[in-house]
């Protein structure tokens, strides 16, 4: 970044012009062209621009994108405003000395393993000279085109999960602990109540591990777990067996 300033003039530039929801449609969306990745070869930063034109994450800029003036043939001048997308890093490099010679076989080797990173770059002028922020990333992977969150976006959620696991160690902890204004809080074993019915049902079939499952709930409602007996006999008498517990459950 080269100089600084006030920039309130050029604020069409800014990044809070972005529509939130445009960030949230863009990051909920990828962009395939199965014709472009089958007959070009993906194997430089001028092919993935030219794949990239084609995807609606550039059509939403188009009219103020610099890219458009340079694909007409029209020179750029290196403190011209506005938007412009260029690739930021590849791993082409990294990749090339593996590539097959057939074209074809080159064609679909580099669809593959090919990744870009393309940047939208804001460029502003003022008086001190020009300022050149990044405002979008987007990439090129397995032929296909994903928009990256921004870093707020995975702030917020990295935020959100915490707050959550947060929230559920709470909740365990106040289910295992009681509290009052004399002794204060006093770690006590949960009581477990088993419905007897339930308990001799799962000892007659064979069944000897019980466990919260077959505890009473507010809602009088028993879920019995059984293992599944051998014969289809022994599975209707269960499923017989389960019918008359919770209606004898839900009338008492």
């Amino acid at each position: 970044m080269i100089g600084g300033g006030d920039s309130s003039e050029v604020d069409l530039l800014n990044i809070k012009n972005i529509p939130p929801n445009v960030i949230r449609e863009d990051s909920q969306i990828e962009f395939f062209d199965i014709k472009y990745v089958t007959t070009e070869c993906l194997c430089t930063d001028d092919s993935a621009l030219e794949y990239f034109y084609g995807s609606p994450f550039y059509s939403r800029y188009r009219d103020k994108a610099l890219n458009e003036l340079i694909r007409a043939g029209t020179m750029v001048d290196a403190l011209q405003s506005g938007y412009i997308f260029s690739v930021s890093w590849s791993n082409i490099s990294l990749i090339a000395n593996d590539a097959p010679l057939d074209p074809n076989c080159k064609i679909a080797y580099y669809s593959v393993n090919a990744i870009f990173h393309i940047t939208l770059f804001s460029r502003y002028s003022v008086p001190t000279g020009l300022i050149t922020n990044p405002i979008r990333l987007y990439c090129i992977l397995g032929g296909r085109i994903y928009s990256c969150p921004s870093k707020g976006s995975v702030l917020r959620h990295l935020v959100y999960e915490s707050v959550l696991e947060l929230d559920k160690m709470y909740s365990r902890i106040s289910d295992m602990s009681e509290w009052s204004f004399t002794s204060g809080y006093q770690w006590i074993p949960r009581v477990v109540k088993y419905n007897e019915l339930a308990v001799k049902l799962c000892k007659y079939y064979g069944y000897q591990k019980f466990d919260n499952n077959l505890q009473n709930t507010e809602d009088k409602k028993v879920v019995l777990v059984y293992n599944r007996p051998e014969s289809n006999a022994g599975v209707r008498i269960a499923q017989e067996e389960l019918l008359y517990l919770s209606k004898q459950q839900q009338g008492s």
